[in-house]
């Protein structure tokens, strides 16, 4: 393999795995944000269920409220405990009982889906929305990035290909130069020893 191709070759790995990270990393950057989109919008549903539920009488959410909430842009479950009783639930219904008992605190992932629970003047509301959208767009991106990797790491590697022809000519004559070069027998050489000069 000459030494064109090989500087090619690793030319084209280089910058193949240079994206790989890049796009590994950007997936992760993307998934992360899509994730605390999602955070955000269950607090804000959470917040909004709980106030509705302390100030309507049985502690019941109106349904228009529900379906603007629960079934928007963020579909989503919610539950409403008073004490351990629970008072009302909508949205989604098929959201995994493991979340109706989730405590108040920070957004979790549990079974495929993101929960958050908050508790105000003895009321809890548990809000979950299915994690479905954003593995979908995590997946999509790969998809969408790994043909585009392949393309960028042939491309880099017949560019580097091309551009070092004109780059390499120089050692290509040199070598051959090296080769043609014929070394002179010792026998034919030689030495003479100084002269020592008159005192």
């Amino acid at each position: 393999m000459s030494l064109r191709t090989r500087i090619a070759l690793l030319t084209g790995l280089v910058a193949f795995f240079g994206l790989a990270m890049g796009l590994f990393l950007s997936s992760l950057l993307l998934s992360r944000l899509a994730l605390l989109e999602v955070d955000r919008t269950l607090r804000l549903q959470a917040r909004t269920l709980l106030q509705e539920a302390l100030a309507e009488p049985g502690r019941q959410v109106p349904p228009e409220e529900e379906a603007d909430l629960l079934f928007g842009d963020f579909p989503a479950a919610a539950w409403v405990y008073e004490g351990e009783r629970l008072v009302w639930q909508g949205g989604l219904p098929s959201a995994p009982s493991l979340l109706k008992g989730l405590a108040p605190g920070r957004p979790v992932s549990l079974g495929g889906w993101r929960a958050l629970a908050l508790e105000r003047g003895g009321l809890r509301v548990v809000v979950a929305q299915p994690l479905g959208l954003v593995e979908r767009l995590a997946l999509l991106y790969l998809r969408l990035g790994l043909p585009l990797l392949l393309l960028v790491g042939l491309l880099s590697g017949a560019l580097a290909y091309l551009l070092l022809r004109p780059v390499l000519r120089p050692l290509k004559r040199l070598a051959e130069a090296a080769l043609r070069f014929e070394p002179i027998p010792l026998s034919l050489i030689h030495i003479s020893e100084p002269t020592r000069q008159a005192e």
